[in-house]
């Protein structure tokens, strides 16, 4: 089950990569990672624009949109989607946005002491909040790579009984 999650975040990886480079490719045009994000939301998601920004529907309210990778936005969520989706009182009252909490991710990030450190913390963050964790990646990809892909994977699974979690 274990060996799934590494050959899973392989994979999150390589789509990461390929985002990357079609972004770079047009021009970080916002509609095409817009496209490309709904192109790989799953079933459950229905989207929908307004304005710039693209909406996304749920039928989950409350804990489970926490609990979803995929939907949490942590410190993310505005005031009206902390209403709309119950999840006012279950996060911080202050909004952040995307480009703080990666800048906070990756100062944590630095303090850790080695690559296996560094590994489980991005396990661990892309198991409660995807889309922070893809940012971060993409953002940081030259200097992650390593952490993410061999050689540390490959440690990782070695040391598979120490940081199981």
């Amino acid at each position: 089950i274990y060996l799934f999650k590494y050959i899973h975040l392989t994979r999150e990886t390589m789509l990461a990569v390929r985002a990357s480079r079609m972004l770079r490719a047009a021009g970080t045009s916002r509609q095409i990672a817009a496209r490309t994000l709904s192109a790989q939301l799953p079933k459950s998601f229905s989207s929908s624009h307004r304005g710039r920004e693209a909406v996304l529907t749920t039928p989950k309210q409350g804990i489970e949109v926490l609990q979803d990778p995929t939907l949490n936005k942590g410190t993310g969520f505005t005031q009206q989607e902390k209403d709309r989706l119950g999840v006012r009182g279950l996060v911080p009252p202050r909004t952040q946005t995307m480009d703080f909490q990666a800048r906070r991710v990756m100062m944590n990030l630095n303090m850790c002491s080695d690559n296996l450190e560094k590994y489980v913390f991005l396990s661990s963050l892309q198991d409660r909040n995807e889309t922070l964790f893809f940012k971060v990646l993409m953002e940081n990809f030259e200097d992650l790579a390593p952490i993410v892909y061999t050689p540390t994977v490959g440690e990782a699974c070695l040391k598979h009984s120490h940081i199981f979690r």
